[in-house]
């Protein structure tokens, strides 16, 4: 009897383990952001092998909007995503250099101020309707995708 009662407990308590030992693994986590303002920052989060990029879009001037895009680890889509960041485009200002992921495009534009050379992401969003994620300079996309020193930085204080 007393084993009887015993694997009945057990077998009581074996779907909520599992549910709390699943619901812990679904926490994403933090890779990087950056804060320009307390409007603009883009941040960077990964869940399992998938990393979700999310901006707050700087073409609107008055209400803050999201907008996010991802990308995957596999099939080096994400190293290759950081090298079209990093390595640039031949001809700086450049408008337009897109990169096809597996969930969509995202189109890179490179401004070059002073000697350093930054880039934002552009989404078609429909209807000639485009987002655009605040200018990151290089060391900040390292710090945002986890490549730099820094995993997490903020230019509000600066």
């Amino acid at each position: 009897m007393k084993r009887v009662l015993l694997l009945c407990t057990v077998l009581l308590w074996m779907p909520f383990y599992g549910q709390d030992e699943a619901k812990e693994s679904q926490d994403p986590e933090l890779i990087g952001q950056i804060i320009i303002t307390e409007e603009l920052y883009v941040l960077c989060e990964k869940l399992g092998d998938t990393y979700h990029i999310r901006y707050s879009d700087a073409s609107l001037s008055q209400a803050t909007c999201l907008q996010s895009f991802t990308v995957k680890e596999g099939n080096r889509e994400f190293e290759k995503f950081y090298r079209s960041i990093v390595e640039g485009h031949p001809t700086v200002p450049c408008r337009g250099s897109k990169v096809s992921l597996t969930t969509g495009e995202i189109w890179l534009e490179f401004t070059k101020s002073e000697g350093i050379v930054s880039v934002r992401f552009l989404q078609n969003m429909g209807l000639q309707d485009v987002s655009y994620s605040p200018w990151l300079t290089k060391k900040e996309i390292m710090n945002l995708l986890g490549k730099g020193p820094n995993k997490t930085k903020s230019n509000a204080s600066s």
